[in-house]
């Protein structure tokens, strides 16, 4: 009987632990989210853009799939969607060496700081050296869902 009671006692305590666990942290799905509100900072630089081009290297704890998840995101723009860094668009030809200035978006992370429940999110949309937007996104997770809480421009160039 005792056998019985404990089992049942482990199972209550599992149970209990694994629902109020913390929230899943889907990086691509935070990812997009917090990229995706960078979009309408700042919409005069989107104007005519042939592409968008994400730079990846900063982001922390993403899997080849979330980075798939990401540009997949981003296809709804209905431009090229890539993962490329500045130095790599240069080289790619995407660049207009005459106006000096991307012929897309490059999004960029500088700085991620992730929590239980949060997500913090600073980096840039850039054209060119005098077209870009600092911007700083939080994604909370709220109503049993990961949500963007609040984005905006912290500088602009």
């Amino acid at each position: 009987m005792r056998v019985k009671l404990g089992l049942v006692l482990l199972c209550v305590i599992l149970i209990t632990a694994c629902s109020s666990a913390n929230p899943t942290k889907d990086m691509g799905e935070l990812y997009s989210l917090a990229l995706d509100a960078y979009m309408p900072i700042d919409e005069g630089l989107n104007e005519g853009m042939q592409y968008i081009a994400i730079d990846m290297s900063n982001f922390k704890d993403v899997a080849v799939a979330d980075k798939k998840q990401i540009l997949t995101n981003f296809e709804k723009y209905n431009v090229k969607v890539m993962e490329a860094t500045y130095e790599q668009l240069r080289e790619d030809g995407l660049y207009d060496h005459q106006t000096m200035v991307l012929t897309g978006v490059l999004l960029r992370v500088e700085k991620t700081e992730i929590s239980t429940n949060k997500m913090v999110v600073e980096g840039s949309k850039f054209r060119a050296a005098d077209e870009a937007t600092g911007t700083k996104v939080i994604v909370g997770y709220k109503n049993g869902k990961w949500q963007v809480s609040k984005e905006e421009g912290i500088w602009k160039s």
